[in-house]
């Protein structure tokens, strides 16, 4: 099953793309988050959401739904409740960063930073175009490397952006269980991709090249 979170705004339709965009089945649950305070077009948009609803209730797909209020001015407490609903779910969670308020929008940013490992996806909208966009998900410890990281980056930077394993092995001057662990670690990090096994073969991420280039002060 799948829970979709929502900053719900004043405009639904990233709600309505993200929702006919997915694969989903009758009992996925959707959750709006929104703030305490209720203005005329907050309302309409409730209204506006819950017609779309029950719309698809009556083509099949039932989903269950329900609102989340938060004080929009203690992005502390909105990150208590957020963490709270994203660790209690057994489902897959989706974050849709779709609109709405500004702090709500750094709360779930913050959230999919530190539970990574519990998201499965992270999405936004491109204000130009409309378009749903995918976040990356990245460690919050991804710039946190020491001298043997950047000398691996480094090194799959001057090969065309690709390293093995033995080929950080022989040039570091390191153990073969030592290469392989910090290789592993990096692709953790999302700074390479593995794109081959015999030998153990890496490739530098848009990220990890950016880093590679960067100089340690």
């Amino acid at each position: 099953m799948k829970v979709l979170i929502f900053n719900l705004g004043f405009d639904i339709s990233g709600v309505v793309s993200a929702i006919t965009s997915m694969p989903l089945k009758s009992g996925d649950k959707l959750v709006f988050i929104i703030p305490r305070k209720d203005d005329d077009r907050s309302i309409r948009a409730r209204r506006d959401i819950e017609n779309f609803l029950r719309l698809l209730s009556t083509r099949g797909l039932e989903l269950e739904y329900r609102y989340l209020r938060v004080n929009e001015e203690n992005i502390e407490g909105i990150l208590k409740d957020l963490f709270k609903l994203i660790l209690d779910s057994q489902d897959e969670v989706y974050l849709e960063a779709t609109g709405g308020v500004r702090s709500i929008v750094v709360a779930m940013t913050i959230a999919a930073i530190v539970l990574r490992d519990k998201i499965k996806e992270f999405h936004t909208v491109a204000e130009t175009t409309g378009n749903r966009v995918k976040v990356p998900l990245m460690p919050y410890d991804i710039f946190r490397l020491d001298e043997v990281d950047r000398q691996i980056l480094k090194l799959a930077s001057e090969s065309g952006g690709v390293v093995t394993t033995p080929y950080v092995e022989e040039q570091l001057g390191i153990p073969k269980s030592t290469a392989t662990r910090r290789l592993h670690k990096l692709k953790e990090k999302s700074l390479l991709v593995q794109i081959g096994k015999r030998p153990a073969t890496f490739s530098l991420t848009s990220i990890g090249e950016f880093l590679s280039s960067l100089r340690e002060e």
